[in-house]
Protein backbone atom coordinates (compact mmCIF):
# COMPACT_ATOMS: atom_id res chain seq x y z
CA UNK A 1 0.00 0.00 0.00
CA UNK A 2 3.03 2.27 0.22
CA UNK A 3 2.56 3.10 -3.45
CA UNK A 4 -0.93 4.56 -2.97
CA UNK A 5 -0.05 8.20 -2.10
CA UNK A 6 2.62 8.26 -4.79
CA UNK A 7 0.15 6.94 -7.37
CA UNK A 8 -2.37 9.56 -6.27
CA UNK A 9 0.25 12.21 -7.06
CA UNK A 10 1.16 10.51 -10.37
CA UNK A 11 -2.44 10.52 -11.57
CA UNK A 12 -2.94 14.10 -10.38
CA UNK A 13 -0.09 15.02 -12.75
CA UNK A 14 -1.85 13.25 -15.63
CA UNK A 15 -5.15 14.92 -14.77
CA UNK A 16 -3.56 18.37 -14.75
CA UNK A 17 -1.23 17.91 -17.73
CA UNK A 18 -4.03 16.89 -20.09
CA UNK A 19 -6.55 19.49 -18.78
CA UNK A 20 -9.14 16.81 -18.11
CA UNK A 21 -12.67 17.73 -17.00
CA UNK A 22 -12.93 14.44 -15.10
CA UNK A 23 -10.94 11.28 -14.50
CA UNK A 24 -11.74 8.02 -12.71
CA UNK A 25 -9.15 5.28 -12.22
CA UNK A 26 -9.80 1.91 -10.59
CA UNK A 27 -6.66 -0.07 -9.72
CA UNK A 28 -6.53 -3.76 -8.87
CA UNK A 29 -3.48 -4.82 -6.87
CA UNK A 30 -2.92 -7.38 -4.13
CA UNK A 31 -6.50 -8.56 -4.61
CA UNK A 32 -7.94 -5.16 -3.67
CA UNK A 33 -9.52 -2.38 -5.73
CA UNK A 34 -8.26 1.16 -5.09
CA UNK A 35 -10.18 4.24 -6.30
CA UNK A 36 -8.69 7.45 -7.70
CA UNK A 37 -11.13 10.21 -8.66
CA UNK A 38 -10.54 13.68 -10.07
CA UNK A 39 -12.67 16.50 -11.39
CA UNK A 40 -16.23 16.57 -12.60
CA UNK A 41 -18.46 14.72 -15.02
CA UNK A 42 -20.42 17.84 -16.01
CA UNK A 43 -18.59 20.77 -14.36
CA UNK A 44 -20.80 20.28 -11.30
CA UNK A 45 -21.07 16.65 -10.20
CA UNK A 46 -17.89 14.75 -9.22
CA UNK A 47 -16.44 12.24 -11.64
CA UNK A 48 -16.32 8.96 -9.69
CA UNK A 49 -15.83 5.23 -10.19
CA UNK A 50 -19.62 5.05 -10.65
CA UNK A 51 -19.73 7.68 -13.42
CA UNK A 52 -20.96 6.25 -16.71
CA UNK A 53 -19.09 6.82 -19.98
CA UNK A 54 -19.33 5.43 -23.47
CA UNK A 55 -16.38 3.03 -23.34
CA UNK A 56 -16.51 2.56 -27.12
CA UNK A 57 -14.01 -0.01 -28.41
CA UNK A 58 -13.61 -1.65 -25.01
CA UNK A 59 -16.88 -3.26 -26.17
CA UNK A 60 -14.80 -5.42 -28.52
CA UNK A 61 -13.52 -7.60 -25.69
CA UNK A 62 -17.13 -8.34 -24.72
CA UNK A 63 -17.96 -9.43 -28.27
CA UNK A 64 -14.94 -11.72 -28.34
CA UNK A 65 -15.94 -13.24 -25.00
CA UNK A 66 -19.50 -13.81 -26.21
CA UNK A 67 -18.10 -15.58 -29.26
CA UNK A 68 -15.98 -17.76 -26.96
CA UNK A 69 -19.00 -18.70 -24.86
CA UNK A 70 -20.93 -19.67 -28.00
CA UNK A 71 -17.92 -21.69 -29.14
CA UNK A 72 -18.05 -23.57 -25.81
CA UNK A 73 -21.75 -24.23 -26.43
CA UNK A 74 -21.01 -25.65 -29.86
CA UNK A 75 -23.00 -22.97 -31.67
CA UNK A 76 -20.02 -21.56 -33.57
CA UNK A 77 -16.38 -22.40 -34.23
CA UNK A 78 -13.44 -20.02 -34.24
CA UNK A 79 -11.95 -21.28 -37.49
CA UNK A 80 -15.02 -22.28 -39.50
CA UNK A 81 -15.79 -19.92 -42.40
CA UNK A 82 -18.62 -17.61 -41.39
CA UNK A 83 -20.32 -18.41 -44.68
CA UNK A 84 -21.35 -21.61 -42.91
CA UNK A 85 -23.49 -19.44 -40.62
CA UNK A 86 -24.44 -16.76 -43.18
CA UNK A 87 -24.48 -18.35 -46.67
CA UNK A 88 -25.32 -15.00 -48.29
CA UNK A 89 -21.97 -13.53 -47.29
CA UNK A 90 -20.11 -12.05 -50.23
CA UNK A 91 -16.94 -9.94 -50.27
CA UNK A 92 -15.08 -8.41 -53.21
CA UNK A 93 -12.13 -10.69 -52.39
CA UNK A 94 -13.29 -14.21 -53.26
CA UNK A 95 -10.71 -15.84 -50.99
CA UNK A 96 -12.07 -13.81 -48.10
CA UNK A 97 -15.62 -14.74 -49.09
CA UNK A 98 -14.86 -18.44 -48.89
CA UNK A 99 -12.44 -18.44 -45.96
CA UNK A 100 -13.20 -15.57 -43.54
CA UNK A 101 -13.74 -16.81 -39.98
CA UNK A 102 -14.86 -15.25 -36.74
CA UNK A 103 -11.21 -15.11 -35.72
CA UNK A 104 -10.37 -13.13 -38.87
CA UNK A 105 -13.20 -10.67 -38.17
CA UNK A 106 -12.25 -10.25 -34.51
CA UNK A 107 -8.52 -9.63 -35.10
CA UNK A 108 -8.81 -7.13 -38.00
CA UNK A 109 -7.19 -9.12 -40.82
CA UNK A 110 -9.98 -9.27 -43.41
CA UNK A 111 -8.29 -6.89 -45.87
CA UNK A 112 -10.95 -4.20 -45.43
CA UNK A 113 -9.76 -0.75 -44.32
CA UNK A 114 -11.11 1.39 -41.52
CA UNK A 115 -14.46 2.97 -42.33
CA UNK A 116 -14.22 5.64 -39.65
CA UNK A 117 -15.96 8.25 -41.79
CA UNK A 118 -19.08 6.08 -41.79
CA UNK A 119 -19.30 5.70 -38.02
CA UNK A 120 -20.82 9.10 -37.23
CA UNK A 121 -24.42 8.20 -38.02
CA UNK A 122 -25.53 8.88 -34.47
CA UNK A 123 -23.64 12.13 -33.85
CA UNK A 124 -25.86 14.56 -31.97
CA UNK A 125 -29.02 12.46 -32.20
CA UNK A 126 -30.68 9.38 -30.82
CA UNK A 127 -31.01 6.52 -33.31
CA UNK A 128 -34.08 4.29 -33.62
CA UNK A 129 -33.75 1.01 -31.76
CA UNK A 130 -33.06 -1.13 -34.82
CA UNK A 131 -29.49 -2.19 -34.22
CA UNK A 132 -29.99 -5.82 -35.22
CA UNK A 133 -31.64 -4.81 -38.50
CA UNK A 134 -28.78 -2.40 -39.24
CA UNK A 135 -26.15 -5.05 -38.55
CA UNK A 136 -27.95 -7.63 -40.72
CA UNK A 137 -27.94 -5.14 -43.59
CA UNK A 138 -24.29 -4.41 -42.84
CA UNK A 139 -23.42 -8.03 -43.60
CA UNK A 140 -24.98 -7.57 -47.04
CA UNK A 141 -23.20 -4.26 -47.60
CA UNK A 142 -19.80 -5.90 -47.11
CA UNK A 143 -20.10 -7.15 -50.69
CA UNK A 144 -19.58 -3.58 -51.91
CA UNK A 145 -16.64 -2.57 -49.71
CA UNK A 146 -13.33 -2.58 -51.55
CA UNK A 147 -10.39 -4.20 -49.72
CA UNK A 148 -7.24 -2.17 -49.19
CA UNK A 149 -4.99 -5.18 -48.56
CA UNK A 150 -4.96 -8.87 -49.38
CA UNK A 151 -6.87 -11.13 -47.01
CA UNK A 152 -4.94 -12.07 -43.84
CA UNK A 153 -1.86 -10.05 -44.76
CA UNK A 154 -2.12 -6.89 -42.65
CA UNK A 155 -3.71 -5.57 -39.50
CA UNK A 156 -6.38 -2.96 -40.33
CA UNK A 157 -8.44 -1.78 -37.38
CA UNK A 158 -12.09 -2.09 -38.38
CA UNK A 159 -15.34 -1.27 -36.58
CA UNK A 160 -17.81 -2.29 -39.28
CA UNK A 161 -16.39 -5.79 -39.79
CA UNK A 162 -16.17 -6.26 -36.03
CA UNK A 163 -19.83 -5.28 -35.75
CA UNK A 164 -20.48 -7.74 -38.56
CA UNK A 165 -19.05 -10.46 -36.31
CA UNK A 166 -21.69 -9.50 -33.75
CA UNK A 167 -24.30 -9.82 -36.50
CA UNK A 168 -23.11 -13.37 -37.22
CA UNK A 169 -23.63 -14.26 -33.56
CA UNK A 170 -27.12 -12.75 -33.76
CA UNK A 171 -27.95 -14.86 -36.81
CA UNK A 172 -26.69 -18.06 -35.18
CA UNK A 173 -28.66 -17.52 -31.97
CA UNK A 174 -31.60 -15.59 -33.46
CA UNK A 175 -31.22 -13.11 -30.58
CA UNK A 176 -30.19 -9.48 -30.23
CA UNK A 177 -26.51 -8.92 -29.52
CA UNK A 178 -27.36 -6.65 -26.59
CA UNK A 179 -29.51 -9.35 -24.95
CA UNK A 180 -26.78 -11.95 -25.37
CA UNK A 181 -24.18 -9.75 -23.68
CA UNK A 182 -26.63 -8.97 -20.89
CA UNK A 183 -27.27 -12.66 -20.21
CA UNK A 184 -23.78 -14.08 -20.65
CA UNK A 185 -21.58 -11.23 -19.41
CA UNK A 186 -23.18 -8.28 -17.62
CA UNK A 187 -25.65 -10.12 -15.37
CA UNK A 188 -23.31 -12.91 -14.19
CA UNK A 189 -20.56 -10.39 -13.41
CA UNK A 190 -22.85 -8.01 -11.57
CA UNK A 191 -22.14 -5.18 -14.02
CA UNK A 192 -25.45 -3.57 -13.12
CA UNK A 193 -24.63 -0.08 -14.41
CA UNK A 194 -23.41 -1.19 -17.83
CA UNK A 195 -25.77 -0.84 -20.78
CA UNK A 196 -25.93 -0.42 -24.54
CA UNK A 197 -28.79 2.05 -24.21
CA UNK A 198 -27.95 5.73 -24.06
CA UNK A 199 -31.43 6.57 -22.64
CA UNK A 200 -30.80 4.02 -19.87
CA UNK A 201 -27.40 5.55 -19.16
CA UNK A 202 -28.97 9.02 -19.01
CA UNK A 203 -31.69 7.76 -16.69
CA UNK A 204 -29.11 6.89 -14.02
CA UNK A 205 -28.26 10.57 -13.64
CA UNK A 206 -24.56 9.59 -13.68
CA UNK A 207 -23.68 9.79 -17.39
CA UNK A 208 -20.68 12.05 -17.97
CA UNK A 209 -20.90 14.95 -20.38
CA UNK A 210 -18.38 14.56 -23.18
CA UNK A 211 -16.03 17.49 -23.80
CA UNK A 212 -13.60 18.48 -26.52
CA UNK A 213 -11.27 21.25 -27.57
CA UNK A 214 -13.27 23.84 -29.53
CA UNK A 215 -11.49 27.01 -30.67
CA UNK A 216 -8.80 26.50 -28.05
CA UNK A 217 -11.22 25.95 -25.16
CA UNK A 218 -12.72 22.86 -23.55
CA UNK A 219 -16.41 22.83 -24.43
CA UNK A 220 -19.27 20.28 -24.35
CA UNK A 221 -19.51 18.46 -27.68
CA UNK A 222 -22.30 16.40 -29.29
CA UNK A 223 -22.56 12.78 -28.22
CA UNK A 224 -22.61 9.91 -30.70
CA UNK A 225 -25.23 7.18 -30.40
CA UNK A 226 -23.28 4.04 -31.32
CA UNK A 227 -26.04 1.47 -30.77
CA UNK A 228 -25.89 0.29 -34.41
CA UNK A 229 -22.25 -0.72 -34.02
CA UNK A 230 -22.76 -2.02 -30.47
CA UNK A 231 -20.45 -5.07 -30.92
CA UNK A 232 -17.50 -2.78 -31.63
CA UNK A 233 -18.28 0.47 -29.77
CA UNK A 234 -21.66 0.51 -28.05
CA UNK A 235 -21.18 -0.15 -24.32
CA UNK A 236 -21.65 2.42 -21.55
CA UNK A 237 -19.91 1.44 -18.33
CA UNK A 238 -18.18 2.63 -15.16
CA UNK A 239 -14.74 2.12 -13.69
CA UNK A 240 -16.25 -0.09 -10.99
CA UNK A 241 -18.04 -2.30 -13.52
CA UNK A 242 -14.96 -2.55 -15.72
CA UNK A 243 -12.96 -3.68 -12.72
CA UNK A 244 -15.33 -6.67 -12.47
CA UNK A 245 -14.59 -7.32 -16.15
CA UNK A 246 -10.83 -7.30 -15.55
CA UNK A 247 -11.14 -9.58 -12.51
CA UNK A 248 -13.09 -12.02 -14.66
CA UNK A 249 -10.23 -12.14 -17.18
CA UNK A 250 -7.55 -12.35 -14.49
CA UNK A 251 -9.42 -15.23 -12.83
CA UNK A 252 -9.37 -17.38 -15.96
CA UNK A 253 -12.93 -16.64 -17.05
CA UNK A 254 -14.55 -17.47 -13.72
CA UNK A 255 -16.61 -15.49 -11.25
CA UNK A 256 -16.91 -16.73 -7.69
CA UNK A 257 -15.30 -19.97 -8.79
CA UNK A 258 -17.91 -20.54 -11.49
CA UNK A 259 -16.51 -20.56 -15.04
CA UNK A 260 -18.44 -18.53 -17.61
CA UNK A 261 -16.08 -19.46 -20.43
CA UNK A 262 -13.63 -22.29 -20.90
CA UNK A 263 -9.94 -21.72 -20.31
CA UNK A 264 -9.30 -22.86 -23.89
CA UNK A 265 -11.59 -20.20 -25.36
CA UNK A 266 -10.13 -17.51 -23.10
CA UNK A 267 -6.61 -18.47 -24.14
CA UNK A 268 -7.67 -18.16 -27.79
CA UNK A 269 -9.06 -14.68 -27.08
CA UNK A 270 -5.95 -13.53 -25.17
CA UNK A 271 -3.29 -14.98 -27.50
CA UNK A 272 -1.77 -12.98 -30.39
CA UNK A 273 -3.41 -13.49 -33.79
CA UNK A 274 -2.07 -10.57 -35.82
CA UNK A 275 0.98 -8.32 -35.57
CA UNK A 276 0.16 -4.63 -35.23
CA UNK A 277 3.67 -3.17 -35.29
CA UNK A 278 5.99 -1.25 -33.03
CA UNK A 279 3.96 0.73 -30.49
CA UNK A 280 6.75 2.19 -28.41
CA UNK A 281 4.93 3.88 -25.56
CA UNK A 282 1.18 4.14 -26.00
CA UNK A 283 0.44 0.47 -25.39
CA UNK A 284 3.49 -0.46 -23.39
CA UNK A 285 6.46 -1.09 -25.61
CA UNK A 286 8.07 -3.22 -28.30
CA UNK A 287 6.08 -5.24 -30.81
CA UNK A 288 2.34 -5.05 -30.25
CA UNK A 289 0.01 -7.80 -31.38
CA UNK A 290 -3.75 -8.14 -31.50
CA UNK A 291 -5.73 -11.01 -30.07
CA UNK A 292 -9.51 -10.96 -30.14
CA UNK A 293 -10.56 -7.63 -28.65
CA UNK A 294 -7.26 -7.33 -26.74
CA UNK A 295 -3.82 -5.89 -27.54
CA UNK A 296 -0.75 -7.74 -26.28
CA UNK A 297 2.35 -5.68 -25.50
CA UNK A 298 5.20 -5.57 -23.02
CA UNK A 299 5.66 -3.17 -20.13
CA UNK A 300 9.04 -3.64 -18.52
CA UNK A 301 9.52 -7.39 -18.59
CA UNK A 302 5.82 -8.16 -18.21
CA UNK A 303 3.12 -9.10 -20.71
CA UNK A 304 0.21 -6.66 -20.63
CA UNK A 305 -3.18 -7.04 -22.26
CA UNK A 306 -5.10 -3.85 -22.91
CA UNK A 307 -7.63 -2.08 -25.07
CA UNK A 308 -8.71 1.51 -25.48
CA UNK A 309 -11.99 3.10 -26.42
CA UNK A 310 -12.60 6.50 -27.97
CA UNK A 311 -15.73 8.21 -29.25
CA UNK A 312 -17.01 11.81 -29.16
CA UNK A 313 -15.99 13.12 -25.77
CA UNK A 314 -15.05 9.85 -24.06
CA UNK A 315 -11.74 8.03 -23.65
CA UNK A 316 -11.26 4.71 -21.83
CA UNK A 317 -8.45 2.21 -21.29
CA UNK A 318 -8.57 -1.17 -19.57
CA UNK A 319 -5.41 -3.17 -18.99
CA UNK A 320 -4.14 -6.09 -16.95
CA UNK A 321 -0.90 -7.94 -16.30
CA UNK A 322 -1.77 -11.64 -15.93
CA UNK A 323 1.42 -12.70 -14.15
CA UNK A 324 1.05 -10.05 -11.44
CA UNK A 325 -2.71 -9.89 -11.04
CA UNK A 326 -2.63 -6.13 -11.71
CA UNK A 327 -5.51 -4.40 -13.44
CA UNK A 328 -6.53 -0.84 -14.22
CA UNK A 329 -9.58 0.89 -15.71
CA UNK A 330 -9.22 4.54 -16.73
CA UNK A 331 -12.19 6.65 -17.82
CA UNK A 332 -12.19 10.30 -18.82
CA UNK A 333 -14.52 12.65 -20.66
CA UNK A 334 -12.22 14.66 -22.91
CA UNK A 335 -12.14 14.10 -26.65
CA UNK A 336 -8.94 13.13 -28.50
CA UNK A 337 -6.73 12.95 -25.44
CA UNK A 338 -4.12 10.30 -24.72
CA UNK A 339 -4.67 10.72 -20.99
CA UNK A 340 -6.52 7.40 -20.69
CA UNK A 341 -3.63 5.40 -22.13
CA UNK A 342 -0.98 7.41 -20.33
CA UNK A 343 -2.92 7.06 -17.07
CA UNK A 344 -3.02 3.28 -17.42
CA UNK A 345 0.70 3.10 -18.15
CA UNK A 346 1.52 5.38 -15.22
CA UNK A 347 -0.44 3.04 -12.93
CA UNK A 348 1.35 -0.06 -14.19
CA UNK A 349 4.72 1.70 -13.98
CA UNK A 350 4.13 2.56 -10.34
CA UNK A 351 2.98 -0.97 -9.47
CA UNK A 352 6.03 -2.44 -11.22
CA UNK A 353 8.44 0.01 -9.59
CA UNK A 354 9.57 1.68 -12.82
CA UNK A 355 8.16 5.19 -12.41
CA UNK A 356 8.46 7.52 -15.42
CA UNK A 357 5.48 9.85 -15.15
CA UNK A 358 7.02 12.86 -16.91
CA UNK A 359 8.30 10.71 -19.78
CA UNK A 360 4.88 9.12 -20.28
CA UNK A 361 3.10 12.48 -20.24
CA UNK A 362 5.64 14.02 -22.61
CA UNK A 363 5.21 11.18 -25.08
CA UNK A 364 1.42 11.39 -24.90
CA UNK A 365 1.57 15.08 -25.70
CA UNK A 366 4.09 14.48 -28.47
CA UNK A 367 1.73 12.03 -30.16
CA UNK A 368 -1.18 14.47 -29.87
CA UNK A 369 0.94 17.26 -31.33
CA UNK A 370 1.92 15.00 -34.21
CA UNK A 371 -1.73 14.36 -35.04
CA UNK A 372 -2.42 18.10 -34.86
CA UNK A 373 0.42 18.79 -37.33
CA UNK A 374 -0.94 16.14 -39.68
CA UNK A 375 -4.39 17.70 -39.53
CA UNK A 376 -2.96 21.16 -40.24
CA UNK A 377 -0.95 19.80 -43.17
CA UNK A 378 -4.03 18.06 -44.58
CA UNK A 379 -6.00 21.30 -44.30
CA UNK A 380 -3.30 23.21 -46.12
CA UNK A 381 -3.01 20.57 -48.83
CA UNK A 382 -6.77 20.57 -49.39
CA UNK A 383 -6.94 24.29 -50.04
CA UNK A 384 -3.79 24.20 -52.15
CA UNK A 385 -5.67 21.94 -54.56
CA UNK A 386 -8.45 24.47 -55.13
CA UNK A 387 -8.41 26.31 -58.46
CA UNK A 388 -10.97 29.15 -58.57
CA UNK A 389 -10.33 29.57 -62.29
CA UNK A 390 -11.29 25.96 -63.15
CA UNK A 391 -15.07 26.32 -63.26
CA UNK A 392 -17.69 23.54 -63.47
CA UNK A 393 -18.67 22.48 -66.99
CA UNK A 394 -22.43 22.55 -66.39
CA UNK A 395 -25.06 24.85 -64.91
CA UNK A 396 -25.56 24.06 -61.22
CA UNK A 397 -29.02 22.62 -61.90
CA UNK A 398 -27.42 19.78 -63.91
CA UNK A 399 -25.79 18.37 -60.78
CA UNK A 400 -29.02 17.94 -58.82
CA UNK A 401 -30.28 14.49 -57.90
CA UNK A 402 -29.67 11.41 -55.78
CA UNK A 403 -26.43 9.48 -56.18
CA UNK A 404 -26.40 5.96 -54.74
CA UNK A 405 -23.79 3.36 -53.81
CA UNK A 406 -25.03 -0.07 -52.61
CA UNK A 407 -22.53 -0.13 -49.76
CA UNK A 408 -22.25 3.48 -48.69
CA UNK A 409 -25.77 4.77 -49.28
CA UNK A 410 -27.09 7.90 -50.96
CA UNK A 411 -25.90 11.48 -51.37
CA UNK A 412 -28.60 13.98 -52.35
CA UNK A 413 -27.57 17.13 -54.21
CA UNK A 414 -29.98 20.09 -54.02
CA UNK A 415 -29.98 23.78 -54.96
CA UNK A 416 -30.75 26.63 -52.60
CA UNK A 417 -29.69 30.23 -52.03
CA UNK A 418 -27.84 30.17 -55.34
CA UNK A 419 -25.48 27.30 -54.40
CA UNK A 420 -25.39 23.52 -54.29
CA UNK A 421 -25.92 21.52 -51.09
CA UNK A 422 -25.22 17.87 -50.33
CA UNK A 423 -27.14 15.78 -47.82
CA UNK A 424 -25.84 12.49 -46.42
CA UNK A 425 -26.91 10.75 -43.23
CA UNK A 426 -29.52 13.48 -42.64
CA UNK A 427 -26.78 16.15 -42.56
CA UNK A 428 -26.60 18.96 -45.09
CA UNK A 429 -23.53 21.03 -45.99
CA UNK A 430 -22.71 23.48 -48.82
CA UNK A 431 -21.17 22.04 -51.98
CA UNK A 432 -18.86 24.60 -53.60
CA UNK A 433 -16.75 24.64 -56.78
CA UNK A 434 -13.23 23.39 -56.05
CA UNK A 435 -11.49 22.41 -59.29
CA UNK A 436 -13.46 21.87 -62.48
CA UNK A 437 -15.93 19.02 -61.99
CA UNK A 438 -14.75 18.54 -58.41
CA UNK A 439 -16.68 20.29 -55.65
CA UNK A 440 -15.77 20.62 -51.97
CA UNK A 441 -17.97 20.07 -48.96
CA UNK A 442 -17.79 19.03 -45.31
CA UNK A 443 -18.41 15.64 -43.75
CA UNK A 444 -19.23 14.77 -40.15
CA UNK A 445 -16.80 12.19 -38.82
CA UNK A 446 -16.23 10.83 -35.33
CA UNK A 447 -14.41 12.61 -32.48
CA UNK A 448 -16.33 15.84 -33.25
CA UNK A 449 -14.36 16.35 -36.47
CA UNK A 450 -15.83 18.10 -39.49
CA UNK A 451 -13.70 16.94 -42.40
CA UNK A 452 -13.19 18.20 -45.92
CA UNK A 453 -14.64 16.01 -48.64
CA UNK A 454 -14.46 16.27 -52.42
CA UNK A 455 -17.11 15.17 -54.91
CA UNK A 456 -15.99 14.65 -58.53
CA UNK A 457 -18.84 14.38 -61.02
CA UNK A 458 -18.79 12.21 -64.15
CA UNK A 459 -20.52 13.03 -67.44
CA UNK A 460 -21.66 10.59 -70.15
CA UNK A 461 -21.28 10.97 -73.91
CA UNK A 462 -24.51 12.96 -74.05
CA UNK A 463 -23.18 15.50 -71.57
CA UNK A 464 -25.40 14.31 -68.71
CA UNK A 465 -24.09 14.09 -65.15
CA UNK A 466 -24.43 10.38 -64.35
CA UNK A 467 -22.24 9.66 -61.32
CA UNK A 468 -19.99 11.13 -58.68
CA UNK A 469 -16.83 9.74 -57.07
CA UNK A 470 -16.43 10.46 -53.37
CA UNK A 471 -13.35 9.49 -51.29
CA UNK A 472 -15.53 8.68 -48.31
CA UNK A 473 -13.17 5.94 -47.10
CA UNK A 474 -9.39 6.27 -46.84
CA UNK A 475 -6.96 3.81 -48.44
CA UNK A 476 -9.21 2.74 -51.35
CA UNK A 477 -10.14 4.30 -54.68
CA UNK A 478 -13.08 6.74 -54.35
CA UNK A 479 -16.36 4.78 -54.50
CA UNK A 480 -18.62 5.61 -57.46
CA UNK A 481 -22.13 6.80 -56.58
CA UNK A 482 -24.50 6.40 -59.54
CA UNK A 483 -27.28 8.88 -60.24
CA UNK A 484 -30.63 7.23 -59.53
CA UNK A 485 -32.97 10.22 -59.52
Amino acid sequence: MGWHPQLQADLAQVYTAFHLPGLAVAVLADGEVYPFEFGYRNHQEPFTLDTLCLVASVSKSFTATLAGILVDQGQVEWEKPVRHYWPELQLMDEQATQSMTLTDMLCHRTGLPSHENLLAEGVGRELPDRGREYRRQLLKRLAYFEPAQAFRTQFQYQDLVFSGAGAILEEVTNRRYEDLIQEYCLDPLGMADSTFSRPAALATGRLAQGYGWVDGQIQPIPHCDTRYIAPSAGLYSTANDLMRWLQFHLHGGSIGGNPLISEASLRWIHRPHMAIGAQVSLVGGGLATYGLGWVQSSIGSELMLSHGGSFNGYRTTVAFIPARGFGVAVLTNLNVSNANTIGALVVMDRLLGQVQVETRIAYGKQVAEGFARQAAAAEQAFWAGRDPNALPQHPLANYLGQFHHPGYGTFTISLGEGRLWQTYDQRTYPLDPYNGETFSTRFQSTENRLLHLSLTFETDAKGQVVAVRIPIVEDISPPRFVRVA
